[in-house]
């Protein structure tokens, strides 16, 4: 994902049109193919209208399988069976 991607939702929000939805998961009409390499976030200023100065931010697209808390509770797991620190 790049920042042109993000301008639409930008610009709606400006106008005060409501944006997109933005916690929850959405899933695309039509997949869109990604290959290792390919750019999924974006580093960038970003001027919060209450700040004084921008702030580098960075935006990424996080991608996951249907097994989220399976994995959550086996790393867990794994971390339970580290040694203490010292």
């Amino acid at each position: 994902m790049n920042f042109a991607s993000l301008q639409g939702m930008l610009a709606a929000s400006l106008q005060g049109e409501p944006a997109a939805p933005t916690d929850q998961v959405v899933v695309l009409h039509h997949p869109v193919p990604i290959k290792a390499g390919n750019l999924i976030g974006h580093i960038g200023r970003y001027h919060e209208c209450r700040a004084e100065h921008p702030e580098e931010k960075l935006h990424l697209g996080v991608f996951s399988g249907d097994d989220v808390d399976a994995f959550i509770e086996a790393s867990r797991a794994w971390a339970r069976r580290l040694p203490d620190k010292d």
